[in-house]
């Protein structure tokens, strides 16, 4: 039986790292195997989880593609699976939404075959892989603790479903005769960055122009939807801060990784209508196939600071 600990909650910094981890496999040269076995890494790791796995779907059938943990191993071992046995990862592969159990009781009085699957486990988290706007698969995470799962880490796992999909769905013309348009793998990658924890989430390139901002962003700067698209970032910021923020963007490409901005300092943002906000903020590298972005997780500290 794997290790495991309670689960403290995830926070800002951690699903940026394992998230952006994810993000830069898929754009590098790896295969969708060995990035779903990434996958499975991460969610396993950031979750406390005792075991994950990816299947497909291929007719009646689940076919494991990747498994990692001893709690899964024993479903492994009992493959070619039947899509309707009830388990949450049939839920979420046949009906196309998420599943979250956090008690073992809950979990048996909604999927009985939970219990010679996973014996002893205590929860249970499966999200579907979805292409064209149908499931073709499905993560599904197993816990040996009863697990936290807030809204930030279901938006993890709903992230890294999004990201396995992006890498995987190639494989799926490899199993049936439905082709899967894989041509913009750097805009849907952007796009599953930002199904970020609930702060405001902004992509920014290179030059630092905003490539893409999250609809929660938009609604703490005051801004409508998409207004904020290829315009450069220091419209966010005070003006006395603008030129200072061009040369931390410098050097954080210099040398780019996970950690928060302005660590000790007190950051503030600027809104739409000219009025100004406290701001923490967490940053990111992601390498697309349009470059490499800074990918940043903004949160209105006014709670914290006034």
């Amino acid at each position: 039986m794997a290790e495991t600990v309670e689960h403290k909650g995830m926070d800002t910094i951690d699903w940026l790292r394992r998230v952006g981890m994810v993000a830069n496999a898929l754009t590098g040269d790896m295969d969708g195997q060995e990035v779903a076995e990434i996958v499975l890494h991460q969610g396993m790791a950031g979750m406390s989880a005792s075991g994950a796995i990816v299947v497909f779907r291929y007719g009646d059938q689940l076919l494991p593609v990747a498994t990692i943990g001893s709690t899964v191993e024993t479903l492994h071992r009992t493959s070619p699976l039947s899509i309707d046995r009830q388990l949450p990862m049939c839920h979420a592969l046949v009906h196309g939404e998420a599943v979250w159990v956090t008690s073992r009781d809950d979990g048996l009085a909604r999927f009985a075959n939970l219990r010679n699957a996973h014996p002893g486990s205590q929860g249970w988290a499966a999200a579907p892989l979805m292409t064209a706007g149908r499931p073709f698969g499905a993560l599904s995470l197993v816990f040996d603790t009863p697990p936290t799962l807030g809204a930030v880490e279901r938006q993890f796992v709903t992230t890294l479903t999004g990201l396995a999909a992006l890498a995987l769905s190639p494989l799926v013309q490899r199993l049936g005769p439905d082709g899967v348009d894989h041509r913009h793998v750097g805009q849907e990658l952007l796009e599953a960055m930002l199904s970020a924890p609930p702060d405001g989430v902004i992509a920014v390139n290179a030059e630092g122009r905003i490539v893409r901002a999250s609809r929660q962003l938009c609604t703490m700067f005051g801004y409508e939807p998409t207004a904020l698209e290829g315009q450069l970032l220091e419209v966010l910021l005070p003006e006395a801060s603008r030129l200072e923020h061009r040369r931390d963007l410098e050097r954080y490409l210099v040398e780019p990784g996970p950690r928060p901005m302005g660590s000790g300092l007190a950051l503030r943002g600027r809104r739409a209508d000219g009025t100004e906000l406290p701001v923490d903020v967490s940053l990111s590298p992601c390498a697309t196939v349009g470059g490499v972005h800074v990918i940043a997780v903004v949160h209105d500290a006014t709670g914290q600071r006034g």
